[in-house]
């Protein structure tokens, strides 16, 4: 029977329990099922997504010019919800495999175009270098990574 309130299902399992086990008849424990898997799923975190008038986006980040003039400018893309799962979501459209998402600092891009800068946050410091003060945006430079990366704004 399903628990529309609490979202829960009542379930009742037989288990073999061996004599001195923690395991008592009228414990509670708290489950997840998995249906299905899709390894094909492109997943990203849930912090890259940017609600707006009842649609989701999701900041991705375009190369522009070469040499010296290679430049990285955001772009906002509308994309289609999946499969949320604990901190991911399944994006269904809008994505593609590779695209790099911006996954913090996504108030700062106002508006396509804006130039980035992305800085590397799993690389040990540059000699004489100064830390950041403050992380600005963050991206993944593929859709099913880790956040490992920042992306300042520049003016």
């Amino acid at each position: 029977m399903l628990d529309a309130n609490g979202r829960s299902v009542a379930v009742r399992s037989v288990l073999t329990v061996p004599p001195g086990s923690p395991v008592r008849p009228g414990m509670f424990a708290r489950t997840t099922t998995v249906f299905a898997m899709n390894d094909e799923a492109l997943v990203i975190p849930e912090e890259a997504i940017v609600p707006q008038g009842g649609k989701q986006f999701v900041f991705v980040l375009d190369k522009q010019g070469e040499g010296e003039e290679k430049k990285l400018l955001s772009r906002r893309v509308e994309v289609k919800l999946g499969t949320r799962r604990e901190s991911s979501v399944q994006i269904v459209e809008g994505l593609k495999a590779g695209d790099t998402v911006v996954v913090a600092g996504q108030q700062r891009l106002q508006k396509d175009g804006t130039a980035v800068r992305v800085v590397d946050l799993t690389a040990p410091p540059k000699s004489g270098a100064k830390p950041e003060a403050k992380p600005d945006a963050k991206s993944d430079s593929k859709p099913d990574a880790k956040p490992d990366a920042k992306a300042d704004a520049k003016p």
